[in-house]
């Protein structure tokens, strides 16, 4: 005040929303009451309060904090639940399936934090309507938050920079929504004190959109579409290109009051490629192309006798062409022999039955059934090898052709699915599930980190589809009216059909790959605990996991064998991971996160001894997985500070300052042994082992958040 006066003020009542972290967007007690369970769901307003990499949200490194969801290593790609591998993950987004789910080998999530509505992953208590993966199901919807009006949003960041709009086009019946993003991340590894990435460069983009047509009150059509590219050049001489390309087509509408139908086609495309063209060695030139193609038609119907009672009916088809791999010249100059990899066509079907209903207000079920059937389809060739003998290319005895779209092999599925739900009291219940799934596409990879060559593989004449059979039990509980949530959930999963690889394995453009691969049995155990606050100024989640995760091979013959035949741990057995997620927000204008990682380090193989018979040298490997990687640990801090609070205010931004690891933890990545005599190639002293991590340093980011 500069001087005495006088002031007057209309005072009116008006209502401003928060930003408050809602982890689930139903009613609020909907983890006690609904029948399923290993089921979480994220709306768009609680996936972007949780910190991300580089200043953006990451829907799947999200996905990582919670209870019996790990990251295959740091900036990983894809995830690991219940100790399945990454490819036992079925990624949905609109109802297509996503083959490679980061960019950047796992920097960045492939979608757009801005361009998604809701996330629903399922780790047991899958319903009846999905298939083709055995570990989980995550299915991701698109869309923005306000539909009424033109809406633009996106962020600056030191990584990428995005954008996303809302379009409404015509009285609420016609919208569309775009959103693309791009990278500018080359200065990142010129920071890296490393000659080899100094000289690297990386980039990538995506595009997606997405259209709805409502043209009656009960019916309406929509269209989606995606479009992503990743290129990584290593030193100048290895350059990586990967792209995702989706599209989807998909009619909703009302039969009756009751009875709804939809009917979906949709495809998704992967393609990989790899050229090496060091100048200095022109005649290794190479280039090597894979690539996945999967065509669907998806109908299914559901009922509505009431509203405690949902059933659904559905025919699923799938056609998948797959190139394993193909290597070609690079250049004239190149002496390279050419090869190719047969191509390989497969034919899913399947047909699913499901009931959700209550027997009484405290018992409630979700039954459902689901019959698969896959053939794989010629053209193409099988090799016959000698029986009593190990598989070897010298024991070929005989070659089988096949026609165009003929039977090469046929394997069939019948996938019982059960949750139950019993209700103790206002606050708890007790839940039980049980699922059996199949999968007839496995990635081949012999490493426990995702690699950029590692191909995807079709059952086969020789390959036989992955089985598990899945039980979980659970105890919920929540207090203080439904703000706190806890849960402990129990399971034990066995697997058959399981893929390993023989010792010293050759994956990558084998033409003889089932001679190097066994097939295995495994099973996996844990407890899952989780506690979490949803509401108020603080809130966030304390997630623990134990578990175990084991396969053993019962090959006959020595030469199949791993570790005699004897149970050993996965490459994805991390017995003990923690997570701590809060989130603090004193005002209206300042936000605080916090994330704390810890985990067990993975298995590994490591060589112990170095010899030479017969003038060769060789090297002994220890049993398989005998030794772990160190303890993974990180801290993750961001604040988030909002410039404007005025509700009708069309700008409207935020900053987001973000430290990625802390207190520089140096977590190992892998490891691999050195001469003391680097120089000395007849070196016959012991090895140093070393260990390679991404990230040794604390990594601050800066962020600029904005919609309109």
């Amino acid at each position: 005040l500069l001087s005495n006066g006088k002031a007057e003020f209309n005072l009116f009542r008006r209502s401003y929303p928060l930003e408050e972290a809602v982890i689930i967007g139903e009613r609020t007690d909907r983890n006690v009451t609904r029948a399923q369970l290993g089921v979480f769901n994220m709306e768009a307003r609680t996936i972007r309060a949780i910190a991300g990499t580089f200043g953006e949200t990451d829907i799947i490194r999200g996905a990582t904090l919670l209870p019996g969801i790990q990251s295959p290593g740091e900036f990983g790609s894809g995830f690991i639940v219940r100790g399945g591998s990454v490819d036992q993950n079925l990624i949905l987004v609109e109802g297509v399936p996503l083959f490679n789910s980061s960019h950047l080998f796992g920097l960045s999530a492939a979608i757009n934090p801005d361009a998604i509505s809701e996330m629903t992953i399922y780790k047991t208590s899958i319903p009846a309507r999905y298939g083709e993966r055995i570990a989980s199901v995550m299915d991701i919807k698109l869309g923005m938050e306000n539909t009424k009006k033109f809406n633009l949003q996106g962020g600056i960041g030191v990584l990428n920079s995005r954008l996303s709009a809302f379009i409404p086009l015509y009285n609420d019946k016609v919208s569309l929504m775009v959103s693309g993003r791009g990278s500018y991340s080359d200065w990142i590894l010129h920071q890296i004190p490393s000659l080899e990435l100094k000289q690297s460069s990386a980039g990538f983009y995506d595009l997606n959109a997405m259209s709805t047509i409502k043209y009656s009150a009960t019916g309406k059509i929509s269209t989606f579409g995606y479009l992503s590219y990743d290129d990584f050049s290593l030193n100048g001489m290895t350059d990586y290109h990967y792209e995702n390309r989706l599209a989807s087509l998909r009619w909703d509408f009302l039969l009756s009051k009751k009875l709804s139908a939809g009917i979906m086609g949709g495809i998704s495309d992967y393609h990989l490629r790899v050229i090496d063209s060091d100048d200095s060695h022109p005649e290794e030139a190479s280039r090597i192309n894979l690539s996945t193609n999967y065509n669907t038609l998806k109908i299914g119907l559901n009922w509505f006798p009431n509203s405690d009672h949902t059933v659904r009916f559905g025919l699923d088809g799938i056609l998948y062409r797959n190139q394993p791999g193909n290597l070609q010249r690079e250049g004239i100059a190149s002496h390279i022999v050419p090869t190719e990899l047969q191509p390989e066509k497969g034919l899913e079907l399947a047909a699913y039955l499901s009931d959700d209903f209550a027997i009484t207000p405290l018992l409630a079920i979700e039954a459902g059934i689901r019959v698969v059937n896959f053939r794989s389809l010629g053209p193409g060739s099988v090799f016959i090898y000698k029986p009593g003998l190990p598989m070897t290319v010298e024991s070929i005895s005989d070659t089988l052709y096949y026609g165009e779209n003929d039977k090469v092999a046929s394997y069939s599925g019948i996938e019982p699915r059960l949750s139950l739900r019993y209700i103790l009291n206002e606050t708890s219940s007790i839940k039980l599930g049980y699922n059996r799934m199949n999968q007839f596409i496995n990635l081949i990879s012999n490493s426990s980190v995702v690699s950029p060559t590692d191909a995807w593989k079709l059952s086969s004449y020789y390959l036989k589809p992955t089985v598990s059979n899945q039980v979980s039990l659970g105890y919920f509980k929540n207090f203080l009216k439904n703000t706190i949530e806890t849960s402990i959930e129990v399971y034990y999963k066995k697997m058959d059909n399981v893929t390993e690889y023989k010792n010293g394995a050759k994956v990558l453009l084998n033409q003889h790959l089932e001679t190097d691969l066994t097939a295995a049995q495994g099973y996996s155990y844990g407890v899952e605990l989780l506690i979490r606050k949803n509401a108020g100024k603080l809130s966030g989640w304390i997630s623990y996991t134990y578990s175990r995760s084991m396969h053993r091979t019962s090959e006959t013959m020595t030469s199949g064998q791993i570790n005699g035949n004897s149970w050993f741990p996965s490459n994805f057995d991390v017995p003990h991971n923690l997570v701590v997620n809060i989130n603090y927000q004193p005002s209206r204008r300042w936000r605080f996160t916090g994330t704390f990682y810890f985990s067990t380090g993975r298995p590994l193989t490591l060589p112990e001894l170095q010899y030479t018979s017969a003038g060769e040298q060789l090297v002994w490997y220890s049993d398989r997985n005998e030794y772990r990687l160190p303890a993974f640990h990180r801290l993750d801090l961001s604040i988030t500070f909002d410039k404007s609070l005025r509700i009708k205010k069309r700008w409207k931004g935020n900053w987001t300052f973000s430290i990625i690891n802390v207190y520089g933890r140096k977590n190992a990545y892998s490891v691999f042994y050195s001469r003391e005599n680097p120089q000395n190639w007849n070196y016959t002293g012991s090895y140093n082992l070393s260990k390679m991590y991404i990230l040794g340093a604390p990594l601050p980011t800066l962020t600029y958040n904005f919609s309109l």
